[in-house]
């Protein structure tokens, strides 16, 4: 699936839209050098499977 329109004009605003492959990735995969302490407890609290459930949850 393509991204869509918008997604090139945020990404010149400096977000990155990230596809249904990558926010349905394994949360172990992804890069989490730049979470806090407090972000860590959460996600060793809330246990969160995927990328997209890390980024898009319900308990903050």
């Amino acid at each position: 699936m393509d991204p869509p329109v918008w997604a090139t004009t945020l990404g010149s605003f400096g977000f990155v839209v990230l596809t249904a492959t990558e926010l349905l990735s394994p949360l172990e995969e992804a890069d989490g050098s730049a979470l806090s302490q407090a972000e860590w407890r959460q996600i060793k609290h809330w246990r969160p499977e995927t990328l997209g459930a890390a980024l898009f949850n319900s308990w903050d």
